[in-house]
C-alpha cells in the first residue's frame, strides 16, 4: 500500500476576551462568550473530519478551542508550545490597542520581520519564528497519528504554512512588504 503522507488540519483559537476588548492578546487571556460559541458551533462539523488527535498550543485560548473539540470529538489533546502565537514583547500584553507606548513597541516588533538578526525586548524575531515553525513541523512529522488536528493561532498559522508552500525560499528578504 502506498503511504499517503500526514495530513494535518489547522484551526486558529476562538475569538479572546483581550481581543474582544480590544487589548493586545497575553498568553492566559480566555475565550470570549462569543469565541466558546463560535468554536462550539464549528466543532460541530468536526465529527465528518477524519483525525487522530488534536494538538494545541499552550496558551489559555488556544486550550479552551481545543478543549471545545475534544468534548465535540472525544479525541484526545496533546499541548505543545511549539504551536503558540509569535511572541511579542510582553510588555504588550493585555495593554489596549489604543495605548500610544504599546501600539510603538508592537509596530516595531513587525517591523523587525524585516531586517537580519533584529530583536525588539523579549520579542520573536523571524529567525526565531522560523526556527519554531521548522521543529513544529518536525513534531507533527514524528508523530504517530496520520491525521491531526492543530489548534493554534493566526500569525503563527501563517508562518507554517508559509514555511510548507515557500520551502527553502521562507527567507528573510530586504524587498518583503510590509503589512499594517
Amino acid at each position: 500500500m502506498k503511504n499517503k503522507g500526514k495530513v494535518v488540519y489547522f484551526m486558529r483559537h476562538g475569538e479572546s476576551e483581550d481581543s474582544e476588548n480590544k487589548r493586545f492578546q497575553s498568553p492566559i487571556t480566555a475565550l470570549s462568550e462569543k469565541g466558546r460559541e463560535n468554536v462550539l458551533a464549528a466543532s460541530g462539523r468536526f465529527k465528518s473530519i477524519d483525525f487522530e488527535i488534536i494538538i494545541s498550543s499552550s496558551f489559555e485560548r488556544a486550550k479552551q478551542t481545543a478543549e471545545i473539540i475534544s468534548e465535540t470529538t472525544n479525541k484526545t489533546i496533546e499541548t505543545s508550545s511549539l504551536f503558540t502565537e509569535c511572541l511579542k514583547p510582553s510588555k504588550v500584553d493585555g495593554k489596549e490597542y489604543s495605548d500610544t507606548e504599546a501600539d510603538n513597541l508592537w509596530r516595531n516588533w513587525q517591523d523587525s520581520f524585516y531586517e537580519s538578526d533584529a530583536r525588539v525586548e523579549d520579542g520573536e524575531n523571524f529567525n526565531d519564528i522560523k526556527d519554531r515553525v521548522d521543529a513544529a513541523l518536525k513534531f507533527l512529522e514524528q508523530n504517530n497519528s496520520d491525521k491531526i488536528m492543530v489548534v493554534s493561532h493566526g500569525f503563527f498559522i501563517k508562518a507554517i504554512l508559509s514555511r510548507v508552500i515557500l520551502g527553502d525560499m521562507f527567507e528573510l528578504g530586504n524587498d518583503a512588504p510590509k503589512e499594517h
